[in-house]
């Protein structure tokens, strides 16, 4: 029993701009491509978990997705992570109500 199983916990997260370094991009199209992304890496979790069942304790594996959440592409990868059933963990980069007066 010993030593103990611990839970298969995968951590993604990215870095982008916001809405005005974007103008020329196809938002549609980012937003599918991280949603492929992000259930591809779901799908690849719960293989490998499958594939080695006595390596982790015997809890839903979890895709844990890490975003600021400044406007542009880091919002958009946190909707698209809740969207695929990711846990999300927001990581803010100053105080709370400064954070909420910048973004």
């Amino acid at each position: 029993m010993s030593p103990p199983k611990v839970p298969l916990i995968f951590r993604v997260g990215i870095v982008g701009h916001r809405p005005n370094r974007l103008e020329h991009a196809d938002a549609t199209l980012l937003s599918d491509r991280l949603n492929q992304l992000l259930s591809s890496v779901k799908r690849e979790l719960s293989d490998q978990f499958n594939a080695q069942p006595t390596l982790y304790a015997a809890t839903t594996p979890v895709l844990r997705a890490i975003s600021p959440l400044a406007e542009g592409v880091d919002r958009n990868f946190a909707d698209q992570a809740l969207q695929v059933g990711c846990e999300l963990c927001v990581v803010l980069p100053f105080v709370q109500s400064e954070f909420e007066q910048d973004f």
